[in-house]
């Protein structure tokens, strides 16, 4: 006999994260002692038969694969006694025979798809002879598990390549109503997959119920779980998002109290003669794009916001920008300061490197713990501008906050990209510190100043309800939405359009990656 197809691996799971883990617990369910029966339901295109692949890699054999349809019987078929019963076609996929069991025939070549046509209707008192036997067969052995799902080209080919080569295939039919009415009481592990409205019976008799479908979030559609029974092992809690990326289920583990957020080092950039600003994340690039020299992106953030979130981004961003000969000017968020900011910078650009390259905006001026490297640190103070290159640069009227950072941009080496990061909560602490006044009318004259620097790009964090993140989302090239939902952290992108992703971590590198879940 063939060998049936191994399982696939599991995705590496990172060792910083000790959450729920939704398809871990999943698996859990799966393992009780049978018989233990799971109902998969959602409409068409909502991931079931995604998501029962993705168990299959997580059982342990033995098992048997089942591809049913619903077609109206013939007239053939319980013509005297039951004219208008629905039938099932039902293809047995069973990998657990003996050498001399296998399909003969041309018909049942494991190339071929069959039809749906049903054939050797069983009456309702009995399942077909090929299932009930493969049943027997597995409760003898301890219970091994029965997987179901709607009978396409698809799940035929899946089923046919998971069992190998040598499995036994059979077509055959039975009455839908004691199809349904059988699942929940087979004395093995079962999982079901269900398009449509399900019996009473059939959600009663089962021990998970899960339900798969979109909901609205920010204009767009997301992909979201719910588990509407769980017995014996429920779940902390009952909804969860997903994804289908790249043709696998995935649920990304919720994280354990207390999370912070890990930083990565930079990507390397794939195009570095593109004449525009890498991002330092590749994950970042392939769903927003790169960042426009004398444009603006503007990430607006929820009124509970964490920085740590903000820092994911920034620090491989910052990094890069500063390794590639570029110079950062960075107005950290309210309670942050420049020590935290050069530490964990430290840890991929070299010292020299930011004591030349980078310069943190401070209200409170040196800071302890910076050694040699608190030339980073800029105090902040206002000049009058008299003509020269500065005045020269700007809208008339509308000088540039913080001169002295204006100045340390503008003098990047030529060709090199000049970046300013700033939360808008850090930037108002540290005008209302100088008495400046921040105006919605002026701000975004302000920022316009500075986009006229060579190379420059501006990438900042705004809260919704700030009148003058709203001001300047009017200019941005880039507009990001964060938003929070079932535990973890989505991004929207707004200008331009497109996927909704979730935040997440993948590995222990500390890189982030980007989860599409529409």
């Amino acid at each position: 006999m063939a060998p049936a197809v191994p399982a696939d691996p599991a995705p590496r799971r990172p060792t910083y994260r000790a959450g729920f883990d939704f398809l871990a617990h999943l698996e859990e369910f799966l393992r009780a002692p049978p018989p233990e029966t799971l109902l998969i339901l959602g409409p068409a295109g909502s991931g079931k038969s995604t998501l029962l692949r993705t168990l299959i890699t997580r059982l342990r054999p033995p098992g048997v694969f089942l591809a049913y349809r619903v077609n109206q019987t013939p007239p053939e078929v319980h013509r005297s006694t039951e004219p208008d019963v629905p039938s099932v076609s039902l293809l047995l996929v069973d990998p657990n025979v003996g050498e001399g069991s296998a399909p003969k025939g041309p018909a049942e070549a494991p190339s071929h798809l069959m039809g749906f046509a049903p054939t050797a209707a069983q009456t309702r008192e009995e399942l077909p002879p090929p299932l009930m036997e493969a049943i027997v067969r597995l409760a003898s052995q301890g219970g091994g598990y029965v997987v179901v799902d709607t009978w396409d080209a698809a799940s035929e080919r899946e089923f046919r390549t998971r069992a190998g080569d040598g499995a036994a295939v059979h077509l055959v039919s039975a009455s839908a109503q004691f199809m349904r009415a059988q699942f929940g009481r087979l004395p093995v592990r079962a999982i079901l997959a269900q398009t449509g409205e399900s019996d009473p019976s059939l959600l009663s008799e089962s021990d998970g119920v899960i339900d798969l479908g979109w909901e609205e979030e920010q204009g767009f559609r997301i992909r979201v779980l719910n588990i509407l029974k769980l017995r014996h092992t429920p779940a902390p809690e009952s909804r969860y998002l997903y994804s289908l990326d790249g043709g696998h289920f995935y649920c990304p583990p919720q994280f354990a109290p207390g999370f912070r957020p890990p930083v990565g080092p930079p990507d390397a950039d794939p195009t570095p003669d593109e004449p525009s600003l890498f991002p330092g994340s590749t994950a970042f690039a392939e769903a927003f794009g790169r960042l426009s020299y004398r444009g603006l992106t503007a990430i607006e953030v929820p009124n509970r916001f964490t920085a740590p979130v903000g820092d994911v981004f920034l620090y491989p961003l910052v990094a890069h920008t500063i390794s590639v000969g570029g110079r950062v000017v960075w107005v950290p968020s309210a309670g942050s300061g420049a020590a935290q900011i050069v530490h964990q910078l430290e840890r991929f650009v070299p010292p020299d490197f930011l004591r030349d390259r980078l310069r943190v905006l401070s209200a409170g001026g040196e800071e302890r713990g910076l050694g040699d490297l608190r030339s980073v640190v800029m105090p902040v103070r206002r000049e009058a501008s008299e003509g020269g290159e500065l005045r020269a640069a700007i809208a008339p009227a509308v000088a540039p906050l913080f001169p002295d950072a204006y100045r340390f941009l503008l003098a990047a080496p030529e060709g090199r990209p000049s970046l300013y990061v700033i939360f808008l909560d850090g930037i108002a602490a540290l005008a209302s510190v100088a008495e400046i006044p921040m105006k919605v009318e002026t701000y975004p004259l302000v920022v316009s100043s500075y986009m006229r620097i060579p190379r420059f790009h501006g990438f900042g964090f705004g809260r919704a309800d700030d009148p003058i993140t709203q001001a300047l989302l009017r200019q941005v090239d880039t507009h990001l939405r964060v938003s929070e939902k079932y535990g973890r952290t989505l991004l929207f992108g707004m200008r331009p359009r497109t996927n909704p992703y979730i935040l997440d971590w993948t590995d222990d590198s500390g890189r982030y990656s980007l989860v599409p879940v529409r």
